[in-house]
């Protein structure tokens, strides 16, 4: 694998990528700039009214550059509500709703906005994941809840994923190629076993089943004080996190480390390195290339592991910052936007 020098693309707007790398698209104001990966503009999208970190932001991109996903706050593209999650075709510029019913009904209290770290598009780009919040009774704010959600974008088709069960939080929904397989962070009890704290599950919606993936080989369960920044690769076989915990014998370093589980042997092996930790994993669709930042400061400090030749690759290019001040601006938000694969 070859890693070329990053080039900053500065705040000139939000930026996502399509997960194939072939795209890019930038959230600018009233419109929305396409690129190809040799930064050679393609199109400008007009978005009306549309002013990034104001009251929208892209949050992923079709392979084929031609539909495009954002999600929007103060009442921007919604006649009631804080927002909502919107497609927009690139050929046409027609926008439409997508956190709706089969309908086209708003189905929750829908009083706040979605946030970008809470929504994926699954892999063959037919389904659409996001965690929404809503109060209990969809009248008051009192007794808050989030829960995820599966949105077919070809037969329009909502379904549930986290369970049936009201009230409880779940967040950071990432999905396998073909969206049956969906992992998410939750506090609702899924499953019979003792747990502690934020579980981290994996859905299976073809048998509604779900598994713990915070559990290791011998039944232990652990948590993570750091979150777990959980992704999933397209075959749904393997499962990259983050925590603090020490889950193999030579991590001895007390800080958070990214660990990869493969969910066929249920084997758990740390990637990240003693010294520097690890925060923020993704994974490339086909499971061999893990992405981090590392935890701490380091240069350089964002790293990629090969799970076929055991090596961690350097990307040079930035100096080391953790505490970007927007979610684009940070690994993370790239991360969670598309892949650097």
């Amino acid at each position: 694998m070859t890693i070329n020098a990053l080039v900053p693309l500065g705040r000139q707007g939000q930026v996502t990528l399509s997960s194939n790398s072939l795209f890019y698209a930038a959230g600018l104001q009233n419109e929305i700039a396409l690129y190809n990966n040799k930064n050679e503009l393609i199109k400008r999208i007009t978005l009306q009214g549309a002013t990034p970190f104001g009251n929208y932001q892209l949050v992923a991109l079709s392979n084929d550059a031609q539909k495009l996903y954002f999600i929007t706050w103060n009442g921007f593209l919604v006649s009631s509500g804080a927002g909502g999650l919107f497609e927009i075709s690139a050929v046409s510029g027609e926008t439409r709703r997508l956190d709706v019913d089969e309908l086209g009904q708003a189905f929750t209290y829908q009083g706040w906005s979605l946030k970008a770290g809470d929504i994926d598009l699954s892999g063959d780009e037919k389904n659409v994941i996001f965690a929404i919040r809503d109060t209990i009774d969809s009248k008051t704010w009192v007794n808050q809840e989030t829960k995820i959600y599966r949105k077919n974008l070809v037969s329009g088709k909502l379904l549930r994923v986290d369970g049936t069960d009201r009230g409880g939080f779940s967040s950071s929904p990432k999905s396998s190629m073909d969206g049956n397989r969906i992992l998410f962070s939750s506090n609702i009890n899924l499953v019979p076993e003792n747990r502690n704290g934020e579980t981290l599950y994996l859905a299976n919606v073809n048998n509604t089943s779900f598994e713990i993936i915070n559990k290791t080989q011998d039944g232990r369960i652990f948590n993570s004080e750091y979150g777990w920044g959980a992704d999933i690769s397209d075959n749904g076989e393997f499962v990259v996190f983050q925590t603090g915990a020490s889950l193999t014998p030579d991590d001895n370093n007390g800080i958070s480390d990214v660990y990869i589980k493969e969910l066929n042997s249920l084997i758990i092996k740390r990637i990240s390195q003693e010294f520097t930790g690890g925060i923020y994993p993704r994974i490339s669709p086909d499971g061999r290339y893990i992405s981090y930042q590392v935890y701490r400061d380091s240069i350089p400090y964002l790293k990629i592991y090969d799970r076929n030749s055991l090596a961690t690759i350097d990307i040079p290019g930035l100096p080391s910052k953790n505490n970007a001040t927007f979610n684009s601006e940070n690994f993370e938000g790239i991360g969670n936007s598309g892949s650097i694969f």
